[in-house]
């Protein structure tokens, strides 16, 4: 660690700590020392703007003399440089804080600074600059560890990625230049050393010549020959994306060529096509691909529908019969009928399905089941194949739960649902466990049940027993983490204590990493991989759970009165480092297909047995507003940062439409002392409701714990000075606290009761015939109490 670099994190520390007086004296102790020094110049001037942002002068400040547009200065110092890209990110200067760099290597070229460069613009997400200074390494063989050859192929990468990923910042000159110098750098590599140099000349070429039938026709020209040693996936794709539709011959070949090596079904569905503009007959093309792969081949097997499509115009009998007799049984049957059900009636499908199935197995029934092929009764065939959940091994789990799912999905799939309806679930879902523990997809539908009910503690137990791991946390803690500081805010619970702490450091720790795995892939010469981890990086800088997850984080402090100024710190940089590479938007990473049923489950209309989850964007920023409403508040001065979040608003977005009505009391009640100066909050405030009744799901602990978080953030407002409006929200907030157990009286006597009526009706004949006892309302009470608990303390 350099003296600067030292200097930098005392002065961090003291600025954290509103320690400005000492950070000062550091200063003057520096300069006394290196009175020249211009990284202390602009330490200063950084220090001014964090004293008093609001009252800082941009125009009159050193920093200003380094911008793009006015300043002249510029520095070869890399600590100095450093610090003025942080200074211009801080104040949303995104251009700026990397053209320190660009200006320096103008004035002074060397390849430190232009490394310098590259990597902050790496780190940035900025492909211009990253492609620009990938340029200018170029230009210095004598300096680096890599050869020219190697930063030509990071500028290509760059380039790519900044057409593809980044195309606003492409000016109409720069379209037209960029591509070609682009093609001119890579051509004079030629020949290509490797497979990898070989791919990232094509995948230039595909995006950036878009249309280019001569760029098409060269991308064939350099594949072609690799063929001849070796069979890749991706030289694979670019060879049918490329070749010439009408060139049957090559195609034919080629394909045919490829098949040797990789049995693949867009190979043979090519072969199929070109092989009947050729004159093949049928029988031709099923004895060659059965040749080239093997009889026993699923793709084999399922191509004879695309034969039959391509010279029948139908598909045949005997080729469902040649493929239904070795996979009606296996789990992949199901995607592939599906994918041609249309060219499928019911009565051939079920006479074939019979003709080729002697034992009639689990698989083979819940296939049947699953393409709504058969007449019986989930129960029926769960209780026809539930020995079998004896003899599995303990690692599996049983496909017995198709036909558990099937009753759920009847049950809780639609628009509205009740308590009675919850609990009969649940009653399935933890009977079934018992027989089949380690079953994940009855298990992700009992965590949601639970989540539902408001039972947090429950539904985390399950989530435990799942593992989510690594990048699988990013899909799928949306499941218990999404509206957690409404539903079980106990800060010392393994809930938020341990688990949500560990799961968000992916995150941080991710985003660090994911820039050095793309510098050691580019040390290895494994360029295909950059691509995709520049996109893996912007999933996970943008993900709606990770936003969603920080956007709760801020809505604990306001429940629990914590300090929040880091916090919100961390969240403008979090916002800057998504602004800095494009427009604020959001990548919904969530895994929805867990729930099993994509053609019922839409995430922009979930049923109201996952209402819990629904979280979009558009909620988000509402939140995102909220929160810096909130800090802009005492200063009495519009947010710039609100300015810009409600501007990225759909135009016709209503606020009904994306939160719940408790939330939606909140943004108003916030919204009128910020735009309004609370003309309207005694009235706003009067409507609060304390005596919150007839809910029996989530929604009770959601509307009470906004309702007491919206009350504890006015009343601590010193902005609101009418003595008649603090003795309201007082007033408002004593007797939403004095109700609170009475709510969760009424809930837990709704439990009961709904638990009681699962003793008997049809539910009830339902349960018995699986074999299942209903729920007892004991563990569902006592967990409610734990939440209760939790909530009344706040």
């Amino acid at each position: 660690m350099s003296v600067w670099e030292k200097v930098e994190e005392q002065t961090t520390d003291l600025i954290n700590k509103s320690n400005f007086k000492q950070c000062y004296q550091l200063i003057d102790n520096y300069k006394s020392k290196y009175p020249k020094s211009v990284f202390l110049q602009i330490l200063e001037s950084y220090i001014k703007y964090k004293q008093s942002p609001t009252k800082f002068q941009y125009d009159t400040s050193l920093v200003s003399k380094y911008d793009m547009n006015n300043g002249k200065l510029y520095t070869i110092d890399q600590d100095a440089l450093g610090l003025l890209h942080k200074f211009f990110f801080e104040l949303e200067k995104y251009e700026d804080a990397l053209h320190v760099f660009e200006r320096a290597n103008s004035r002074q070229p060397s390849f430190k600074i232009s490394y310098l460069w590259f990597d902050y613009s790496l780190k940035d997400c900025n492909f211009k600059h990253l492609g620009k200074s990938s340029l200018q390494l170029s230009k210095f063989p004598k300096d680096s560890v890599q050869q020219p050859r190697e930063y030509l192929f990071w500028n290509a990468i760059s380039t790519v990625a900044l057409f593809k990923y980044q195309n606003y910042r492409v000016t109409s000159q720069e379209a037209k230049i960029l591509p070609l110098l682009t093609y001119k750098n890579l051509n004079n590599l030629k020949p290509f050393k490797s497979t990898q140099e070989i791919i990232v000349y094509c995948t230039m070429c595909e995006e950036l010549f878009q249309g280019d039938t001569e760029k098409s026709q060269e991308i064939v020209n350099t594949i072609l020959p690799q063929f001849d040693n070796s069979v890749d996936l991706y030289m694979k794709n670019f060879f049918l994306r490329n070749v010439k539709k009408d060139n049957h011959d090559l195609i034919f070949n080629t394909c045919s060529k490829l098949l040797k090596s990789l049995d693949d079904y867009e190979l043979m569905k090519n072969i199929v096509i070109s092989g009947n503009a050729l004159g093949k007959n049928k029988q031709d093309l099923y004895d060659l691909i059965d040749g080239l792969v093997g009889s026993k081949s699923r793709n084999a097997r399922l191509i004879r529908f695309e034969i039959d499509l391509a010279y029948d115009d139908k598909i045949n009998q005997q080729s469902l019969q040649y493929y239904l007799e070795r996979f009606h049984n296996r789990p992949c049957c199901v995607a592939d009928i599906t994918h041609y059900r249309k060219h499928l009636s019911d009565d051939v499908l079920i006479n074939t399905f019979a003709s080729v199935d002697t034992k009639s197995d689990l698989i083979h029934d819940s296939n049947l089941f699953k393409l709504k092929l058969s007449d019986v009764k989930p129960v029926e065939y769960f209780n026809k194949h539930r020995t079998t959940m004896k003899t599995k091994s303990s690692t599996d789990y049983s496909l017995c739960s198709t036909f558990i799912l099937d009753l759920i999905k009847k049950t809780v799939m639609g628009s509205t649902t009740d308590l009675g309806d919850i609990l009969y679930v649940v009653s399935l879902l933890e009977n079934y466990q018992k027989e089949d523990s380690n079953n994940y997809d009855t298990k992700v539908w009992l965590i949601a049940m639970y989540m539902y009910l408001g039972l947090t503690p429950m539904a985390y137990s399950y989530y435990q027993d799942l593992s989510v791991k690594n990048v699988q946390v990013d899909s799928m803690d949306y499941l218990i983490y999404s509206r957690y500081s409404s539903l079980f805010p106990n800060k010392t619970h393994d809930y938020l204590n341990k688990t949500l702490v560990k799961n968000n450091a992916l995150y941080d720790d991710s985003l660090q990493r994911i820039s050095q795995f793309i510098n050691i892939s580019f040390d290895r010469k494994s360029y295909i991989k950059i691509l995709g981890m520049l996109e893996f990086q912007n999933a996970l800088l943008t993900s709606v759970t990770r936003f969603g997850k920080r956007c709760e984080l801020m809505n604990m402090t306001y429940i629990c009165n914590d300090k929040r100024t880091t916090l919100l710190e961390s969240l403008k940089n979090d916002l800057r480092q998504i602004e800095s590479s494009g427009d604020i938007k959001f990548t919904d990473n969530r895994d929805w297909s867990i729930f099993g049923f994509p053609e019922h489950l839409h995430k922009e209309k979930l049923p109201e047995s996952l209402s819990m989850l629904y979280i979009d964007e558009p909620w988000i920023l509402y939140q995102l507003i909220k929160s810096f409403m909130i800090e802009a508040i005492p200063t009495g001065k519009e947010s710039s940062m609100v300015t810009r979040l409600r501007n990225l608003l759909p135009k016709d977005a209503k606020l009904e439409q994306h939160m719940t009505p408790v939330e939606v009391m909140s943004y108003k009640v916030i919204d009128d002392i910020y735009s309004n100066n609370g003309d309207n909050i005694s009235q706003l405030v009067s409507e609060i409701d304390i005596n919150i009744t007839g809910i029996a799901s989530w929604r009770l602990i959601e509307t009470y714990l906004v309702s007491i978080s919206t009350l504890k953030t006015l009343d601590n407002m010193k902005r609101i000075k009418d003595k008649d409006q603090k003795a309201l929200i007082k007033q408002k907030l004593s007797g939403l606290r004095s109700n609170c157990d009475d709510l969760f009286v009424s809930y837990k006597s709704a439990i009961k009761n709904a638990c009681d009526n699962l003793q008997n009706g049809d539910r009830h004949e339902t349960l018995v015939s699986l074999g299942y006892a209903p729920i007892a309302s004991d563990n569902l009470i006592s967990t409610l109490v734990e939440v209760q608990k939790s909530v009344r303390n706040l």
